[in-house]
């Protein structure tokens, strides 16, 4: 896995432009995560809901014989996008992911699958 960024690139915010990834090797899409923890509770806030994303990937990761250094891309969808939801997501990202970047998309939404959802979050992982 090796992270490409373009010439001229301003930099981006806790994520990679690109990350070329050989063709040998498994690969693992996982569906979009919502933030239910593993008791099927749903935390109230964005940051609960966040991390509880989170973990189901690392979970879904960990089943894969496969570790968070693995993901190289995630979509999220989110039913704000205002500045501060873009904050508190970076914050509790960049604290689970503890220092691993990957592709990133951000996507507003006007509703999710359950209206108390605040977040979901799909994945993509490789390994040799």
């Amino acid at each position: 896995m090796r992270h490409i960024e373009a010439k001229g690139d301003h930099g981006s915010a806790g994520y990679s432009q690109a990350i070329e990834v050989s063709a040998s090797g498994r690969r693992l899409i996982i569906a979009g995560q919502v933030g239910v923890d593993a008791d099927g509770k749903l935390p109230e806030d964005l940051a609960g809901q966040t991390r509880a994303c989170f973990r189901n990937i690392f979970d879904l990761l960990e089943a894969a014989d496969m570790a968070p250094a693995n993901l190289v891309r995630h979509v999220v969808y989110a039913t704000a996008s205002d500045k501060e939801t873009l904050k508190t997501y970076r914050v509790v990202r960049d604290e689970m992911m503890a220092g691993h970047q990957m592709t990133a998309t951000f996507v507003g939404v006007k509703a999710l699958a359950h209206p108390r959802l605040l977040i979901e979050i799909e994945a993509e992982a490789v390994a040799e």
